[in-house]
C-alpha cells in the first residue's frame, strides 16, 4: 500500500488525495500502536475495560433501537433506503453512521463467552441477542451473513476447557431468543420485519433494487480481478480523476475491499493482505489467553470483518471498520496473563 501511494504521487495524484485514498496505510499502524500503549499500562483494570466496551456497544445499539422506534433517521436523505418490493423500501437506521459494525462484534463476544462455558450466562446471552438483533436491523446483508458464518466458527472451535463447553446450549438459546424477537418485530412492524427476513434468509424473494445492489458489489470485485490481470502490480492509489480516466466506477472502491487492494496494489497487495489475516488468526491459536473466551471471540470478530470486507471497503479502507480491527488485534495480543507480561 505504501508503494501504491508513492506510485500515485509520482503519477501526479495530489498528496492529500493519495493519503486519503490509502487510508489503511496510516490507520492500521497508528491505531494499533495507540491501543497497545494503553493496554500495556500496569494499572489497567481489565474487568473495567470489558465493562466499558460493553456499555459503549450497548449504548450504540440502544440509540439505534430508539431512532428506529421514533422513526428518526440519524442523517439526511443521502442514505439510501432498502428496497423490499417494486415500490416499497425501508430506511436504514444505524443510530450513528459507523456504529453498525460494532453490533456483530458485540454478538460474537457474547456467543464466545457462552460457548466457552463462562459465568453469568444470562448476562452474556442478553448481549449476544442484542448484538444479533441490532445486526439484523441494519439490513446490511454482507454483515449479517458474515456474523452467521463467524458464529458457526466460534461454536465449532474446541474450547480450551472441554468440561465447560456449552456450544449446543448456546446455539439453541441464541436461536430461540432471536426468533422470539423477530416474531415480535414482525407483529409490531410488518414492513421492517419483512425487510429483515428478506435480507437475512438466503434464497428468499428479493426486490429488483436489492438484487441490483448485490450485483453491483460483485461487479466491483470482478473489476478488481480484471484490472489485476492486466496490471499485476495494480494502478497505484486512484483519485476521482484517475478512476474516470481508467473507466472505473467511482463507487467500486467503497463497495469492495478486495477491489481496493487489487486496483491499488495488484496481486501483491491482495496476497499480502490475505496472508497477514491468516497469520494473525493462526498466531492466536498458539499463544495463551488471560480469559478462556478471548481467543474464540477474536477469531470470530476478525473473520467477520474479513468476510465483510469482500463486499465493502472494510479492513482495506473504511474508517469505521479499521479501528475495530486494530482494537481486536491489540486486545488479543496485548492482554496477556500477568506472569507473561
Amino acid at each position: 500500500m505504501a508503494i501504491a501511494a508513492l506510485r500515485a504521487i509520482n503519477a501526479g495524484v495530489p498528496y492529500p488525495s493519495a493519503i486519503r485514498g490509502d487510508l489503511a496505510l496510516a490507520y492500521w499502524p497508528l491505531l494499533y500502536f495507540g491501543f497497545t500503549r494503553v493496554l500495556r499500562e500496569r494499572a489497567l483494570d481489565v474487568s473495567l475495560l470489558w465493562r466499558n466496551l460493553a456499555v459503549v456497544a450497548l449504548g450504540l445499539a440502544g440509540w439505534m433501537f430508539l431512532a428506529r422506534a421514533l422513526n428518526h433517521p440519524f442523517e439526511g436523505s443521502g442514505l439510501a433506503g432498502v428496497a423490499t418490493g417494486e415500490n416499497t423500501s425501508v430506511r436504514r437506521d444505524f443510530g450513528f453512521a459507523g456504529a453498525f459494525i460494532v453490533y456483530p462484534a458485540l454478538a460474537l463476544v457474547g456467543i464466545a463467552v457462552m460457548a466457552q462455558g463462562g459465568g453469568r450466562r444470562s448476562r452474556w446471552g442478553v448481549l449476544a441477542a442484542i448484538g444479533t438483533v441490532a445486526t439484523l436491523m441494519t439490513l446490511v446483508r454482507g454483515e449479517i451473513f458474515s456474523l452467521a458464518l463467524a458464529a458457526l466458527v466460534i461454536l465449532w472451535l474446541r474450547p480450551r476447557n472441554v468440561g465447560n463447553s456449552a456450544r449446543v446450549e448456546t446455539a439453541i438459546q441464541i436461536v430461540f431468543a432471536v426468533g422470539i424477537v423477530l416474531i415480535g418485530l414482525i407483529a409490531v412492524n410488518p414492513t421492517l420485519g419483512n425487510a429483515v427476513v428478506q435480507r437475512a434468509v438466503p434464497f428468499t424473494h428479493q426486490a429488483p433494487g436489492a438484487e441490483a445492489n448485490a450485483e453491483y458489489r460483485w461487479e466491483a470485485v470482478r473489476s478488481g480481478f480484471r484490472v489485476a490481470r492486466d496490471h499485476p502490480a495494480g494502478l497505484g492509489v486512484l483519485d476521482v480523476d484517475r478512476l474516470d480516466a481508467q473507466d472505473i466506477d467511482r463507487g467500486y472502491l467503497a463497495h469492495s475491499g478486495v477491489a481496493t487492494l487489487l486496483l491499488f496494489g495488484g496481486w501483491l497487495a491482495l496476497g499480502s493482505g490475505l496472508l497477514t489475516l491468516l497469520s494473525v488468526l493462526g498466531r492466536s491459536f498458539h499463544i495463551s489467553t488471560p480469559t478462556p473466551w478471548l481467543h474464540s471471540a477474536f477469531v470470530g470478530v476478525l473473520l467477520m470483518l474479513g468476510l465483510y470486507s469482500i463486499t465493502a471497503a472494510g479492513l482495506a479502507g473504511d474508517q469505521w471498520v479499521i479501528p475495530l480491527g486494530a482494537l481486536a488485534v491489540a486486545l488479543r495480543f496485548t492482554l496477556q496473563p500477568l506472569d507473561e507480561r
